[in-house]
């Protein structure tokens, strides 16, 4: 996958939890998602 489209789906993801009140983390990623409010989460098994 393309940078693009990760931002592309992290916008869509941040839509649907947003229109929940959820929030999302991630696990291991590389990349700095805040701009989408998806922070960044530390693994189960870290």
């Amino acid at each position: 996958m393309t940078l693009e489209h990760i931002k592309d789906i992290s916008k869509k993801f941040s839509d649907i939890a947003s229109k929940y009140s959820m929030e999302i983390e991630t696990c291991s990623e590389g990349y700095d998602l805040l701009e989408f409010g998806i922070k960044k989460g530390k693994c189960i098994d870290d």
